[in-house]
């Protein structure tokens, strides 16, 4: 099986270099295995870099940036090319990887994809969170340094603040991959707050007024899942299956999932000739998600094998929290549903996706207020922006809708989307 490794850059820097050097060193046969970077305009001195130290790594340079879908330069012909792996700039493959995508679709003809099982860089150990007072007692975390870090756990929600800042409640957990974690912190009413890592513990009254508390971590290291598959759910928004939750033998099934993640991936190339390419009007996100449900209604399914492991620093060239991030978040996923949905559900998850934008901004202005904080009118901006933008291209994705009904081979009710499909191993 001969394979084309794909990743696209943009001002990737290191990060793509050791992305790069892990394809390279993979255990797949060197003459099978073909490594090509599409540049993306970056204007730093990456591509220069991967010409000059990874010789065997083809550089094409797009016209502009083109997001994501500059995939589709070098896989439109895959003549020779028995499968095509997409790999994400900050991500690094392990060594044996490859082979095991490539055994999961020598195995069965009928998998489009095969997914690995994608981790969070870096070891974590956990802070929890802990607020007295009543049921809806938060504190907003104002600056965290705690080197790579996510939260889990109740009333856990991004707002904006001159920054990203996290509105969080009892119960919260903290990840972190720091020895130490600092937090300035502001509280919506008085309290206290108690961090507790380990057996080490800190507590501090909180209020309106922002104070900093500082916990060393303590307790076991473990791995976290970013990705083990990707799942369609309700409103259409794409799941990563097992997202966040620490790594261990519940992901350690192989299992077919609905859907795949674009940030590691082997596709193989009858799939895309047969489905189509990456929509470039949809520039960043969802695109996997798109290109997924149109697989399914050909009757291609998809494979999550954890043999095959990648580590992946997760957004850290765009970053949640961005205009970019919020603005396609929401314009794509109404985009994909508008496209992919069944004709039956078509209009009520249409209505829901849109009241879930309705209920976010209830929560960035109605809710603020009840509680005497002012409005959040950045996200508030983003997300009707997001909608405008989609009214703009709604129209056209509609005719591919049309068009993507009359080619189905699977009928709507026999598709895994929406919430339909239910995870053998109770992963999800």
């Amino acid at each position: 099986m001969r394979i084309r490794a794909v990743v696209v850059n943009y001002n990737g820097g290191d990060e793509v270099l050791a992305c790069l050097r892990a394809l390279l060193a993979s255990s797949w046969p060197t003459g099978d295995l073909e490594v090509v970077v599409v540049d993306n305009g970056s204007v730093d001195d990456s591509p220069e870099r991967i010409e000059v130290e990874l010789p065997a790594v083809r550089v094409v340079r797009s016209p502009g940036n083109l997001g994501y879908p500059a995939i589709n330069q070098v896989v439109t012909d895959l003549t020779g090319i028995d499968a095509v792996a997409i790999v994400n700039p900050d991500a690094v493959v392990d060594p044996g990887c490859l082979a095991e995508l490539a055994r999961a679709l020598a195995d069965d003809p009928g998998i489009g994809a095969a997914c690995p099982r994608i981790l969070l860089a870096g070891r974590y150990r956990e802070v929890r969170i802990s607020l007295d007072g009543s049921p809806r007692a938060s504190i907003d975390l104002l600056d965290v340094d705690a080197g790579g870090w996510h939260l889990t756990g109740p009333q856990v929600r991004r707002r904006w603040r001159g920054g990203v800042a996290w509105s969080v409640g009892d119960g919260s957990i903290l990840r972190t991959t720091s020895d130490t974690v600092s937090l300035r912190v502001q509280a919506h009413r008085p309290g206290l707050l108690t961090l507790r890592s380990g057996d080490r513990e800190a507590s501090t009254a909180v209020d309106r007024e922002a104070v900093r508390v500082d916990l060393p971590v303590d307790g076991a290291p473990f791995e976290v899942v970013q990705n083990a598959g990707s799942v369609i759910g309700p409103h259409g928004i794409g799941i990563n299956r097992g997202y966040h939750h620490s790594d261990g033998p519940l992901f350690d099934q192989v299992v077919d999932v609905p859907a795949w993640c674009g940030a590691a991936v082997l596709l193989r190339s009858d799939y895309l000739r047969q489905v189509g390419l990456l929509d470039p009007r949809w520039f960043l996100y969802y695109e996997d998600t798109d290109l997924a449900w149109r697989g399914l209604r050909q009757g291609w399914r998809y494979r999550y094998v954890p043999q095959a492991r990648v580590t992946h620093a997760h957004s850290t060239t765009i970053g949640h929290g961005s205009g970019l991030y919020d603005v396609q978040h929401v314009r794509n996923r109404l985009l994909t549903v508008a496209k992919n949905a069944p004709r039956s559900e078509l209009i009520a998850t249409s209505r829901e996706a849109v009241g879930l934008i309705g209920t976010q901004l209830r929560g960035d202005v109605v809710a603020r207020v009840r509680d005497r904080r002012l409005p959040e009118p950045v996200l508030t901006a983003r997300r009707l922006s997001a909608l405008a933008r989609a009214a703009r291209l709604l129209p056209s994705v509609l005719r591919d809708a049309r068009r993507l009904r009359r080619t189905a081979t699977v009928a709507d009710d026999a598709l895994p989307v929406l919430g339909r499909w239910r995870d053998p191993t109770g992963a999800l």
